[in-house]
């Protein structure tokens, strides 16, 4: 087993933990707990070995989800990022010893959902955590929606590349849905806040 989660028809069942999965894409979760959005100002004080130190850069957190019925799967990662605007696309760093990289890289296509501020149980649940989490629904493109995420992205798989541990997949957008909500973030070993501004 790996520490992917397995989507259910309208839940997500989480499956077995493995050596890595208490990690939110480069992030530790050991001690996390929800804030306020707020960061101390002193986070570079203290020299840090490297895989510390990334702990210590703010990430959305999202989830990296694929297929259908019974083969879908899914991670949470904060490794997540717009890569070009024309055309729209985005990047999103998978470990290569989960079944998620297996299917993305089967099926060439992919859909990746930002977590709501009140969702870090999700996030937890697709870090390895077992249980039903999520109403999920299943988008035109046939890839799985979370009816929570403020936001959905449906990609088409363009390229990828394998660095260390992780296959980073370049993806096409070929749809997205927005909602109106603050998202989820991670940093310090710690859940956050995002504010929307607008």
């Amino acid at each position: 087993m790996t520490s992917d989660s397995i989507l259910a028809p309208s839940h997500l069942t989480a499956g077995d933990v493995q050596k890595d999965v208490k990690h939110l894409g480069f992030f530790s979760i050991r001690q996390s707990s929800r804030i306020n959005g707020r960061l101390g100002a002193n986070v570079f004080q203290n020299h840090k070995p490297p895989s510390v130190r990334q702990s210590l850069f703010p990430g959305a957190v999202t989830l990296a989800t694929v297929g259908q019925g019974d083969g879908r799967r899914g991670i949470t990662a904060t490794a997540v990022c717009s890569v070009t605007d024309t055309p729209p696309s985005l990047l999103v760093c998978v470990n290569r010893a989960t079944e998620t990289c297996t299917e993305i890289t089967r099926l060439k296509h992919f859909s990746i959902q930002l977590l709501d501020h009140t969702s870090d149980d999700i996030a937890l649940a697709f870090a390895g955590a077992k249980g039903l989490v999520g109403v999920w629904e299943e988008t035109d493109q046939g890839l799985p929606q979370l009816t929570t995420a403020v936001a959905s992205v449906c990609c088409e798989l363009s390229s990828y590349t394998d660095v260390g541990s992780h296959r980073v997949f370049i993806g096409a957008i070929k749809d997205s849905t927005l909602e109106v909500g603050d998202a989820l973030i991670y940093a310090r070993a710690q859940f956050g806040r995002a504010q929307a501004t607008l």
